[in-house]
């Protein structure tokens, strides 16, 4: 068996977290949040976004910083794997060169692609729907 590409090892940790959040319930608005958080690392770079996204009160928001977060730490090859926290990565973002910058700014944005299309397809589909709607006894 050959080994998983660095896109495989993105989609298998993003499914993960999404089955968690699937097993103990999704956050607040969780799925609308991860569709729009790419745009914002496009428009205001990825410290801001992610500094945005940690300072709201919303569980929906931290959650996402937090996988985010997990992702850069493990991700192969990561300059961040030494950050446990979000606030951690944001104060080593905020001091690393341009090249780890870079790196993680297009890592989190493929990272968040694969959250986003897994959320989508568990967490908002017509799957999601029926599973909502029998546990509401209606």
């Amino acid at each position: 068996m050959s080994p998983r590409s660095l896109d495989q090892e993105r989609a298998r940790h993003a499914l993960d977290q999404i089955r968690i959040l699937e097993q103990r319930g999704t956050p607040g608005k969780y799925v609308s949040y991860v569709k729009a958080l790419p745009a914002a690392i496009l428009a205001n770079g990825l410290g801001q976004a992610l500094a945005t996204e940690l300072a709201t009160q919303d569980a929906a928001h931290k959650k996402l910083v937090e996988q985010v977060t997990d992702w850069l730490r493990q991700a192969p090859s990561s300059p961040f794997s030494q950050c446990m926290t979000p606030k951690d990565l944001l104060e080593s973002i905020f001091q690393s060169d341009q090249r780890a910058y870079v790196w993680a700014q297009a890592e989190a944005i493929a990272y968040i692609g694969w959250l986003k299309k897994l959320a989508v397809a568990f967490l908002d589909g017509p799957a999601s729907e029926n599973t909502k709607a029998a546990g509401d006894g209606g």
